[in-house]
């Protein structure tokens, strides 16, 4: 339950931080309901209601969670349509829920960061932490997407690499994906022997030739989006 000495919320939550002396807050008493603690943080300023969520008071999370949620929402839209990836209703809710997590996380550590002297109000700080956020998602969902194409893209032009030749089923997709592999610089095709046709792990092809794991998936996407490219130009 919530401490029965009414203090100031700047005072108990943000610690640290130059603001304007905010009216006293009255914490809801050690008897009061539920649903009386809901409307007597529902009727608080938004930063009143941020010191108390940052105290760790469920309820008060709860009331801050459905007063911001539209407001995360909309921003998690807007970040992911500037960035040219449009999300489906299930993407931007976890999205959505990506950005509560990462409010609550280590103590409330992001939100504990809102400054009153900045200049900025409780719902632009919430705007930050949801545009932050969902450019993070984003990156994930396109190496993702990148990836889902690139082994696609990839199963169905490139063999098993030099081989019986019976494995090659249609010899003209055999001399087309010669040609292009021809085209290739020597690291790139040393790169494709190590990758598709010897099926080594990402860790040992960046061991093997001196680079990253992620330059590994990087290279992976451009060579399987150059192998579509062409692809698409001989139909």
């Amino acid at each position: 339950m919530l401490a029965k000495v009414a203090r100031s919320a700047p005072e108990r939550a943000l610690e640290d931080r130059t603001a304007p002396a905010p009216r006293a807050l009255k914490a809801p008493s050690e008897t009061a309901s539920a649903a009386q603690e809901r409307r007597l943080f529902a009727d608080m300023s938004d930063l009143e209601l941020l010191s108390f969520v940052t105290e760790g008071e469920r309820r008060a999370w709860v009331v801050f969670h459905r007063r911001f949620n539209g407001l995360v929402y909309s921003c998690a839209v807007k970040a992911s349509t500037e960035a040219g990836l449009y999300l489906d209703g299930e993407e931007i809710s976890d999205i959505v829920q990506e950005v509560n997590l990462r409010m609550v996380d280590r103590d409330f550590r992001r939100l504990r960061m809102y400054r009153t002297d900045a200049g900025t109000s409780v719902a632009t700080w919430v705007g930050v932490i949801a545009f932050s956020t969902t450019k993070d998602c984003v990156r994930r969902l396109r190496r993702q997407r990148a990836e889902m194409m690139t082994e696609a893209e990839l199963d169905r032009m490139v063999a098993e690499g030099p081989g019986p030749e019976e494995q090659m089923e249609d010899r003209e997709q055999k001399a087309f994906v010669d040609a292009q592999l021809g085209e290739l610089s020597e690291r790139d095709r040393e790169f494709v022997r190590l990758y598709f046709m010897e099926a080594r792990a990402a860790e040992d092809v960046a061991a093997e030739m001196g680079i990253s794991v992620s330059t590994v998936y990087s290279k992976k996407a451009k060579l399987a989006a150059r192998l579509a490219s062409r692809a698409k130009e001989r139909v």
